[in-house]
């Protein structure tokens, strides 16, 4: 059977389409992260951002293959891709300063759920309410707390 694919292609057409699939996947976190340091001025993705879902295991996966010991390094056009988009030499420093950026992040992780609660507390104080939208709210704005909502949830 594994001889009939062989010959018919089949193997080849499936790992073609996954190596489509890895490069959408990998244009699309490369995207997100350029979005990330847009708006925040470094790549420390925490976890606890949930705006950038699964970001924070892109960037640690990036780090890990950056590593002097990693088995799997970034290929050329991953570290061009990393550059273009002026990514690399935060990463690069990142990956030299892993330890302290680990006690850093948690600091960040701290903050911001130290801030999360504040205004989750406001928005109760506020709508007498957790719910999302606040029911029969005509002076709701959910620009307000949509960073809110994502993360209660």
């Amino acid at each position: 059977m594994q001889e009939l694919d062989v010959q018919s292609g089949v193997i080849s057409c499936r790992r073609d389409r996954l190596n489509k699939l890895a490069a959408k996947t990998w244009d699309f976190h490369v995207s997100e992260l350029f979005k990330f340091h847009s708006k925040y001025g470094h790549c420390l993705v925490s976890q606890t951002l949930g705006f950038f879902s699964g970001l924070d295991n892109f960037v640690n996966e990036l780090l890990t293959r950056m590593k002097e010991d990693s088995p799997v390094k970034l290929t050329r056009r991953e570290m061009d891709a990393l550059r273009q988009k002026g990514l690399l030499a935060d990463l690069r420093n990142m990956a030299k300063n892993q330890k302290r950026l680990y006690h850093q992040n948690s600091k960040i992780i701290l903050n911001t759920w130290h801030s999360m609660l504040k205004l989750l507390n406001e928005y109760k104080r506020k709508y007498k309410t957790l719910g999302f939208p606040p029911p029969g709210e005509n002076d709701y704005n959910p620009d307000e707390f949509d960073n809110l909502k994502t993360w209660f949830h």
